[in-house]
């Protein structure tokens, strides 16, 4: 069975990058290998057709509206993503652009909220975890990383706080000594971009069994799930609130 889908073979006739085209292809043996044939070519179809997405992609809708209280950072925000996206283009799937312009102009991107929690707001119709694997993903590509947070902390102020908890916000961070942009040499944004990919496959395939990080659900998230349950006072519960202070 060749290891392909609907989107990457348009990908490949229209003569798309060739190191992202075999990282889509290598993570589909790999998956094969593994005897998840069907959810690999799943999870490669949707970045795929997010590679294909790009080209119709704008920030239109994430713009503030002028009385929002929050005009200002959002379009700071805005403005910094726009230049992330003419600086990487095509070689990051829409999915990428579409999930950070979202949390950066939600009602308050400043409250944090958990991603799985507010799933019905994703822009394209989006399911968590390919929304929360693109946030995994970029802490391991160390010079995207940067770069892109040193875009948005260089226009607001403040970064994209994420943790294993699915939860995000936009963080103070006014005295950021960081500035690592990590320039424009081709190889150096290929490089780190088909990194990106593979993380993101990788990711998307960890969040697809709950497995945030492959480390299963956080302290902080057990914590609110009992919450939720209303069990404030089992054993459990003392002993998740107890160690969450530690």
């Amino acid at each position: 069975m060749p290891h392909t889908t609907p989107s990457l073979e348009i990908l490949k006739q229209d003569g798309f990058y060739p190191d992202l085209i075999a990282s889509l292809q290598g993570f589909m043996e790999h998956m094969h290998t593994m005897h998840q044939c069907r959810l690999g070519q799943e999870i490669a179809e949707r970045f795929a057709a997010g590679y294909l997405g790009v080209s119709s992609f704008t920030f239109d809708e994430y713009q503030p509206r002028l009385r929002d209280p929050l005009f200002r950072l959002k379009t700071e925000y805005l403005g910094a993503m726009k230049h992330i996206f003419q600086r990487f283009h095509d070689r990051l799937p829409r999915q990428f652009y579409a999930t950070l312009a979202f949390l950066g102009t939600r009602e308050d991107p400043t409250v944090e909220e958990r991603i799985p929690e507010i799933e019905h707001l994703l822009p394209d119709a989006m399911n968590w975890q390919i929304a929360d694997s693109m946030l995994h993903a970029l802490p391991l590509c160390s010079r995207l990383y940067f770069d892109v947070q040193t875009t948005i902390n260089v226009a607001t102020g403040r970064i994209l706080g994420h943790g294993c908890g699915c939860s995000c916000q936009m963080a103070e961070m006014p005295e950021c000594v960081i500035r690592a942009g990590m320039g424009d040499k081709p190889e150096v944004i290929a490089e780190e971009t088909e990194s990106f990919l593979r993380h993101g496959l990788g990711q998307n395939f960890l969040l697809h069994f709950g497995l945030p990080q492959s480390m299963g659900p956080s302290i902080k998230m057990q914590l609110h799930d009992l919450t939720r349950l209303d069990r404030k006072t089992t054993a459990a519960g003392h002993i998740l609130r107890s160690v969450a202070h530690v």
